[in-house]
């Protein structure tokens, strides 16, 4: 009923636990009055280096889930594009009885050692996420667009790559070092599209009204929308979508101007396709017949009628050479030598039909 008035609360608990197990950890209080506060600690890995790693407890903490961040970038299963440890089986799923120490031990064990697998899908930002890294965001902010209450049609607006021109910011809390020196911007033909201007810190057409105007604008929906329309931030938005559209509406009518080139193609690859497979039906019929003849020609009934026709052609010849021989049209010694060779190929072949009976019918 009264937290802390009999012992520690189980946030002071938590944190005098984990302050005991990491005397190392640099502490830094985020927001006195909140009671939010966030823990540095150096971490070595095999593949950065050594990484900071951001501990930041919530004021509810631990109600609510601590954010564990990493200060610079880094690839690793567990971690998603925001350097933001995910992967954590209490983070997904966190509960006020988990222990912050035995959560940030296993972090350091895995992300000290090299990754075994592709990296995770990103998750979504939680709404408290940790204080943005001081070198990081100021450095951010330093390249952030100012904006007037007054019209800046003379001054250029920032390019940035077509790959960030209305990219995906970082959640509120949560640092965005996609955008730090690691990661330097890309120049020439991809610098086209303008960038998204951020949420301004304040509105000077709002901060100039009185109480009363104000509620006077909250109670006529038609004044309100007027009124915000004609802020010149709206105006930028405006103007950004509009340019947007023309330069998607270009490219489309730049993709359609080559619609006949490729109804063209498509119709001869058509064609092609067409006569591949009509080469293909032609091959396979005439793979079907060679194979049908060689299965006929190399049946075990045709290899046999071939050695029993050779071994008689073979006996012919034989009694042929003996008839030369008694009608002394051949001499002795080229008989012997005809004749062995006559019968030794003879009795090959008929000792082949007399095992043939093995190789089946």
């Amino acid at each position: 009923m009264f937290p802390g008035m009999f012992g520690p609360s189980p946030r002071e608990a938590q944190i005098e636990r984990f302050e005991k197990e990491f005397r190392d950890a640099h502490k830094g209080a985020t927001n006195q009055k909140a009671g939010a506060c966030n823990f540095d600690i150096l971490l070595q890995t095999p593949q950065s280096g050594v990484v900071p790693l951001r501990i930041f407890l919530p004021p509810k903490f631990p109600d609510e889930a601590p954010v564990l961040q990493l200060l610079k970038p880094f690839r690793h299963p567990w971690v998603d594009q925001y350097n933001r440890v995910t992967g954590h089986a209490y983070l997904h799923n966190w509960e006020s009885s988990f222990d912050l120490t035995l959560l940030v031990k296993e972090v350091i064990s895995t992300l000290s050692q090299p990754p075994t697998r592709s990296p995770s899908v990103t998750q979504p930002a939680p709404a408290n996420g940790p204080p943005p890294y001081d070198a990081v965001s100021q450095q951010r902010a330093a390249a952030q667009p100012h904006f007037s209450s007054r019209p800046t049609d003379s001054a250029p607006m920032r390019q940035e790559p077509r790959e960030n021109a209305f990219s995906e910011r970082a959640p509120h809390g949560v640092e965005d070092l996609s955008r730090s020196p690691a990661h330097p911007e890309r120049t020439g033909e991809d610098e086209e599209l303008v960038t998204a201007p951020g949420v301004p810190d304040s509105f000077p057409e709002l901060d100039a009204l009185d109480v009363d105007t104000i509620n006077t604008l909250l109670q006529d929906s038609v004044a309100f929308n007027d009124f915000v329309v004609e802020m010149e931030n709206v105006k930028t938005l405006r103007d950004l979508r509009e340019g947007v559209i023309r330069e998607n509406a270009k490219i489309a009518g730049s993709t359609c101007a080559h619609q006949e080139e490729l109804e063209s193609l498509h119709a001869e690859v058509s064609s092609l396709q067409a006569d591949l497979r009509e080469l293909k039906r032609e091959y396979d019929l005439k793979a079907d017949s060679q194979l049908s003849k060689d299965l006929e020609r190399f049946s075990i009934a045709n290899v046999k009628d071939a050695l029993r026709d050779r071994a008689a052609d073979l006996d012919d010849a034989s009694e042929e050479l003996s008839s030369q021989l008694e009608s002394d049209e051949m001499p002795v010694n080229q008989f012997v030598k005809k004749y062995l060779q006559e019968r030794k190929l003879y009795h090959r072949r008929t000792a082949l039909l007399e095992l043939s009976y093995k190789w089946g019918s």
